[in-house]
């Protein structure tokens, strides 16, 4: 029976010591595993601080790229509104230079009426047709003046109405527009230099 007992003995104390070494293992793993949690849930905040950040600047980015994308809008429509006025002005200055040649053409006229010693007839003949170019000349100035000054009272009109809505910024800058290019072409027409030398030319007609 002693026997017996003292070998119960020995394999309690064998597996007390085996259950001693395992309890360590395991408390070392789980101090272990406890550590790397610590380690994930730093580097998981830290992320999430980054994403944070990450955000914030693709926002920021995202407003940038649209406003870059308004003021490219707009820069592309003030170009084409100055391309169109670049295009009337061409036009104006072709329609310029077509009365810049009928001018000419008028002193030359005259400077031959009043060099030249033609018979009474024909006199009056091409004095007439001179006279008739002077009208035609007078009338398509009167319709230039006519056309300018309602495409300025047009884009004064706008002006006015656009002064109340404080809301459409492009619409004013459009106005603008509108009203700069109408006192251009009016101003145009107003200040024709060859026109003001068919006037003198006109005066020795007359």
């Amino acid at each position: 029976l002693i026997a017996r007992l003292r070998y119960d003995r020995n394999q309690w104390r064998t597996r007390s010591l085996l259950q001693d070494t395992h309890i360590s293992t395991l408390t070392n793993r789980l101090r272990a595993t406890k550590s790397r949690v610590t380690e994930l849930t730093s580097e998981n905040t830290e992320l999430n601080s980054r994403l944070n950040a990450a955000l914030v600047t693709g926002n920021t980015l995202l407003k940038s790229f649209k406003e870059v994308v308004h003021k490219n809008n707009t820069l592309d429509d003030e170009l084409d509104e100055k391309t169109r006025t670049i295009a009337r002005l061409r036009k104006s200055e072709r329609a310029k230079g077509k009365v810049w040649q009928r001018n000419l053409t008028l002193k030359a006229l005259l400077h031959s009426r009043q060099d030249a010693s033609p018979a009474p007839e024909n006199e009056k003949g091409g004095m007439h047709d001179t006279l008739l170019e002077a009208l035609a000349a007078a009338n398509e100035r009167i319709a230039e003046l006519e056309g300018a000054g309602e495409q300025l009272l047009e884009a004064l009109d706008k002006e006015q109405d656009s002064d109340g809505d404080a809301s459409s910024v492009e619409g004013d800058e459009g106005c603008g527009v509108g009203r700069t290019e109408a006192e251009l072409r009016f101003r145009n027409v107003l200040e024709d230099e060859g026109f003001r030398e068919a006037k003198e030319l006109w005066v020795g007609l007359l």
